[in-house]
């Protein structure tokens, strides 16, 4: 028998075929559970006083939290090369959107961090942390080397810190 026959026999797994690591999504469980505590904790006093529901800011961010896991389950489903594709065009765009702040952004609790319209507010500092994660993912890839040496893990660290 020969090797391409023990490698045929192999099924081919898609990304959505990829079983899923339970420890990892156990701790994001966890921690989302921790949160909300925390949260409810932090905040019972003032929902009684304002809402007369010290469940209040818990229930929305448990609502956050079912909104981010499906999120998280939806972008499970697409495959990792979709994504690397948009690390470039993602990180000029987010770049573009902060500078935008600094001109056309509105002001909230002391500081101009929202470009919005209407009642449509987003804060482009959120969206930069993906497309850095996601552009540091891709050169990292690309050079693994770049990891092993002092110099080379500095480089696409200078690349986003224009950003």
């Amino acid at each position: 028998m020969s090797v391409t026959d023990l490698s045929s026999s192999v099924p081919k797994r898609s990304q959505e075929q990829q079983p899923m690591d339970w420890l990892l999504f156990v701790v994001t469980l966890v921690l989302l559970s921790f949160g909300v505590v925390m949260v409810f904790n932090a905040s019972y006093p003032l929902a009684i006083e304002f809402y007369d529901d010290k469940w209040f800011f818990a229930k929305k961010q448990m609502l956050w939290a079912v909104i981010g896991l499906t999120g998280l389950f939806v972008a499970r489903r697409i495959p990792y090369w979709k994504w690397q594709a948009l690390a470039v065009p993602g990180l000029v765009l987010t770049s573009l959107l902060l500078i935008a702040v600094h001109f056309v952004g509105h002001d909230a609790q002391g500081g101009q961090r929202w470009i919005g319209y209407g009642p449509i507010r987003i804060q482009p500092s959120e969206f930069a942390k993906f497309a850095l994660a996601l552009y540091l993912a891709k050169v990292i890839s690309a050079r693994p080397r770049l990891t092993r040496e002092l110099w080379g893990g500095v480089i696409p660290v200078l690349g986003v810190s224009l950003v």
